[in-house]
C-alpha cells in the first residue's frame, strides 16, 4: 500500500516537472541532457559526446522536443498507474 501511494507521488511531482520543463526552455535542456553531458532521455543517446548541440538541438527540433515530452508524460503517467494498481489489488 505505501508503495503505491508514493508511486502515485512520484508521478504527480514527475508530471509537475514535465510541466515546467514544457514552459521553460533551460528546465527543458536540462532534462534532455546534463551539463555533463549524461544523457537523461533515450532520445539524447544519438547526441552522446556532443552536450552544447544537443541542449541546442532540443530548443530547435520541435520534434525532438514532442517526442522528449511525450516520453517524461508517458512515464509520468506509467507511475500513476502503478500507484493506483498498488493500492487496489488485494
Amino acid at each position: 500500500m505505501i508503495f503505491g501511494v508514493i508511486s502515485i507521488l512520484a508521478g504527480i511531482g514527475f508530471l509537475i516537472l514535465t510541466e515546467q520543463a514544457r514552459k521553460d526552455s533551460e528546465k527543458l535542456k536540462d532534462t534532455f541532457m546534463s551539463k555533463r553531458g549524461q544523457p537523461l532521455s533515450t532520445f539524447a543517446y544519438p547526441f552522446v559526446g556532443r552536450t552544447e548541440e544537443a541542449r541546442q538541438a532540443i530548443i530547435e527540433n520541435k520534434t525532438l522536443r514532442q517526442l522528449n515530452l511525450g516520453e517524461k508524460y508517458v512515464v509520468s503517467l506509467m507511475l500513476m498507474v502503478l500507484g493506483i494498481w498498488q493500492l487496489f489489488r488485494f
